[in-house]
């Protein structure tokens, strides 16, 4: 996510994987387990309109997930 560098997304590799951590621990952590079966081994992360970070052809699991969390 963090080469996409999209402007909602995460600063850095570290802030990456505490949000993912943080994620799976909550309550939209099915959504993200969705969104992660959709991404696959070579995801091409792109920004979504807004500027978070998406996987082309999952765009409706990212969407799903960031609804879900407020985002």
């Amino acid at each position: 996510m963090v080469p996409a560098q999209c402007v909602a997304g995460p600063p850095d590799t570290a802030a990456c994987v505490a949000g993912c951590m943080d994620s799976m621990a909550g309550m939209c952590g099915n959504l993200f387990n969705e969104m992660l079966a959709c991404i696959g081994s070579m995801p091409a992360f792109s920004c979504d309109a807004v500027g978070r970070p998406t996987v082309v052809g999952c765009d409706d699991r990212f969407a799903a997930f960031y609804d879900c969390m407020g985002i």
